[in-house]
């Protein structure tokens, strides 16, 4: 056989005959060896997005992979190695962690028939230093900027004059809260660029 095909066109030829002719006994011997038979439906970085979207942990990511895998026989690409290299470019690798405690919350004296104060409740709260929130931050910026200029010597200034704040250049930090159903999520965003600057971008990010 190998003296009948012994250029790669006779052989790619003969495979797609028995592809063609017996594409059950192929598939049955792509099976026994354990072949992989077609590409993986999404990469790891398609795969993570999918899980944020559908707000999945990382846990019940890797479980859904897998069961897609050996049942479904759909790939999804998940590699721990491109995990960590997305990590660590998005500035997750190096976050702090957060601290979880809960703290006893006195309600302030109300006067008037029916408003009587309410007894001290319990309020869990979980949080994280925000100096090094905003560290975190600012070194992927910073490194950002030297991998585009190489040749800097020293870090440049990232403060711009904002409407209002003329006077004092610095940089823009917005801190926002939202209480309903039992939460209260608090957040804090900084622009690292002018308004100015983001509308010639034609981007607010």
């Amino acid at each position: 056989m190998n003296e009948m095909l012994h250029t790669d066109v006779q052989r790619k030829g003969m495979l797609l005959y028995l592809a063609a002719t017996q594409p059950s006994v192929c598939v049955r011997v792509a099976n026994q060896k354990k072949i992989t038979m077609q590409s993986a439906a999404l990469t790891t970085p398609q795969t993570l997005a999918l899980g944020r979207l559908t707000g999945i942990n990382d846990l019940q990511m890797w479980k859904l992979r897998s069961f897609l895998k050996n049942v479904g026989k759909a790939g999804l690409k998940l590699s721990k190695s491109e995990v960590t290299r997305l990590d660590g470019a998005v500035g997750l690798k190096n976050m702090p962690d957060a601290v979880h405690d809960n703290c006893t919350l006195e309600w302030a004296t109300t006067s008037g028939k029916g408003n009587e104060k309410k007894l001290p409740e319990q309020c869990s709260f979980w949080n994280t230093d925000l100096v090094l929130e905003v560290a975190a931050e600012v070194d992927i910026v910073v490194s950002a900027i030297f991998h585009d200029k190489p040749d800097l010597m020293a870090p440049p200034s990232l403060d711009y004059k904002a409407p209002g704040f003329e006077e004092e250049p610095g940089i823009t930090v917005l801190f926002g809260g939202d209480h309903g159903a039992g939460a209260c999520p608090i957040s804090l965003k900084i622009n690292f660029s002018s308004p100015q600057e983001r509308e010639e971008r034609n981007k607010l990010n």
